[in-house]
């Protein structure tokens, strides 16, 4: 159905449900009785519960979003603000789809200011308007099939106050170093962006956000709610990673050998590769050069892996891939076989013991034509 939203002061009308305890006594008909009214969160949804099990009154729901419902219940609040958000959500034993209906005015003379009606599931339904602070407003929700004693509803009413960004720290920073914003209304806070890009959430309170900064370009932060979005008179400037390229090399050699050798497909100039073997440095960090870079062989085992660190921002980062260094033990023949006796044309088997690092492959031989020579 086609959601109506209607631009005046409003008053809201309410069907609600409740489990067990409700928070209000909703009314069948449209109130202002103390116990009938929602209270009003800032910047948060702390529901009211409350259930209805009326048939529906007046004013008519013909030609509305909620035409045709069968049960409604109603409540009211007191405007906090200039901005309102309700939302009502079936809980409990409601298991039928609802109407959320807000109205303006006085019972005797009501405007229908929203009538949300966006599923035909049992789903919450939600409508934000503008408001006038201090003025009543009633909710009314519907029961859109069938009847039920008690049946449950879960309602919120939110006053949307607009965020203030009043500061931020540090001025600068990396892709992925961390911000701290300062200001008032920050608390139900569902975005920070950074010159346009997404920076990530770590934790918000009232006055304080911080936030990851995302893979973005330079510009004001701002922060967005319920209430609206403030952006910062300052600028925050974001310095990019260095480029990733590819580590590569790496692999098995001998003991005693030469290494192997670790390398990185490419560099980049005013940039710092430095190569790491764990945690640890191995040896000094090799400037960029637009070109390949080649770390030499590496004779100690273990993976190595290269930090790239921009030497005017010191923004680093960790290049793509690692190069793992092995090492075997040569192989030998710890043990040849003992000489034997034997009758012409009879068998005999010979064993030996080798080591090193295996596995092994084996070749015999003998002498019996006066020299060495391969024989299986």
């Amino acid at each position: 159905m086609k959601n109506t939203i209607l631009p005046k002061a409003l008053m809201l009308w309410m069907l609600f449900a409740s489990f067990a305890t409700y928070a209000i006594s909703p009314s069948n008909d449209c109130g202002t009785n103390g116990s009938q009214q929602i209270t009003v969160n800032t910047n948060s949804c702390n529901t009211t519960s409350f259930d209805f099990n009326s048939s529906i009154g007046s004013p008519s729901l013909t030609g509305t979003c909620a035409s045709g419902g069968s049960q409604d219940g109603w409540g009211w609040f007191n405007a906090t603000g200039t901005s309102t958000t309700v939302t009502a959500s079936p809980s409990g034993n409601n298991d039928r789809n609802i109407a959320l209906m807000v109205y303006s005015g006085t019972c005797g003379s009501m405007t229908l200011v929203a009538c949300v009606n966006a599923t035909s599931q049992p789903d919450p339904e939600t409508a934000t308007f503008t408001t006038v602070n201090g003025s009543n407003y009633f909710i009314r929700v519907v029961r859109m099939g069938g009847t039920f004693s008690n049946a449950e509803n879960d309602v919120c009413v939110t006053n949307n106050v607009a965020p203030s960004v009043t500061g931020f720290s540090p001025a600068i920073g990396c892709v992925g170093s961390v911000i701290t914003i300062n200001g008032t209304n920050l608390s139900s806070a569902s975005s920070v962006k950074i010159g346009g890009t997404t920076a990530s959430i770590l934790s918000n309170s009232s006055t304080v956000i911080t936030a990851t900064v995302g893979s973005g370009t330079t510009g004001t932060v701002s922060v967005t709610t319920g209430g609206g979005t403030s952006s910062s008179g300052a600028t925050f400037t974001v310095n990019p990673l260095p480029t990733q390229y590819n580590v590569t090399g790496g692999g098995g050699y001998c003991t005693g050998g030469a290494g192997v050798p670790v390398n990185l497909s490419n560099s980049a100039s005013g940039v710092d590769y430095q190569l790491k073997l764990g945690a640890g440095n191995v040896g000094s960090a090799m400037p960029g050069t637009g070109a390949a870079l080649a770390f030499g062989n590496q004779t100690t085992a273990g993976t190595y892996t290269v930090v790239a660190t921009n030497t005017s921002t010191t923004c680093g980062r960790t290049m793509s891939g690692s190069a793992s260094v092995s090492i075997s033990t040569n192989a030998g023949i710890s043990s040849q076989p003992p000489n034997r006796s034997i009758c012409e044309n009879a068998n005999t088997s010979f064993s030996v013991t080798a080591n090193g690092t295996g596995p092994f492959t084996y070749q015999w031989q003998n002498n019996s034509s006066g020299s060495m020579a391969n024989i299986a």
